[in-house]
Parts: structure tokens; sequence; C-alpha cells
């Protein structure tokens, strides 16, 4: 056999056989050979509570981040239909004033629209008057 496999399989077993530290391990049988590592170097009953009381806290620490997220988001969406709302009633209060400012700019046009007819009516009128009153111009062709 080469000496490069010899080695290799030395590493192998000679690696294998240590354990890791701080864990009881259980004595090599023909039983217990084939067994999960977990069972062969079982943690202690300590352990295992300690393990299960820290995964109960992160648990716990990711249902409060996610029901925070959630408050957070739920809130968000409070306050935006909130501000839509109040958008939304300032834009129909705003439609009324434009309305109304329309209505009174029609107002105002068909006033306008009166005086000028009645100014234009009364410029006649004032040109008729003087036309009789005063004695023709000769410079001014009838």
């Amino acid at each position: 056999m080469p000496p490069h496999r010899t080695k290799r399989t030395m590493q192998v077993h000679s690696s294998a056989a240590v354990p890791p530290p701080n864990i009881r391990s259980v004595p090599f049988t023909e039983t217990n050979q084939r067994l999960p590592w977990s069972h062969k170097y079982p943690y202690s009953a300590q352990q295992g509570v300690q393990g299960v009381q820290d995964a109960r806290k992160r648990v716990e620490m990711i249902i409060t981040e996610i029901s925070a997220e959630c408050t957070k988001l739920l809130g968000t969406h409070h306050n935006t239909r909130i501000l839509l709302r109040k958008e939304e009633e300032e834009k129909a209060k705003l439609e009324t004033q434009m309305q109304y400012l329309v209505y009174c700019l029609q107002a105002a046009e068909q006033r306008a629209w009166r005086l000028e007819e009645r100014v234009n009516t009364l410029e006649v009128e004032v040109a008729s008057r003087n036309a009789e009153r005063s004695p023709r111009d000769p410079t001014t062709v009838p």
C-alpha cells in the first residue's frame, strides 16, 4: 500500500476519535458506534434547558420585532388615510370656492357688457343732443 494512502486513513481515524471540548463522551462500544453524533456526545440537561430558553427568547424577540413592524405599518396606513381624507375635504372646499369665483366672474362679465352697451347708448344720445344744440361746423361734411 502506498504511504500517502495510509497517512490519509490514519488522519481520518485520529481526528474522528477526538471528542469536542466540554462535552461528556460515551465510551466506544459495538452498540453505539453507529449512533448519531448528538447521541454519542449528548448535552447535559442544563445545556439543553439553556438552549431551549435561548431559542424561546430569540422567538419572542422576533415576534416582538414583527409586531412592532406591523403596528408601525398600520399606523402609517392610518395616518395616510387621515391625510388623504383631509386632502379630499380640502379639494372639495377649493372646488366650491372655484365654482363661486367662476360664477362671480361670469356675473361681472355680464355687468361689464351691460355697462358697455349702456355707455354706447349714452354716447349716441350725447352726440345727438350735441348735434341738435350746436350749429353745424362748416368744416364737417354732412
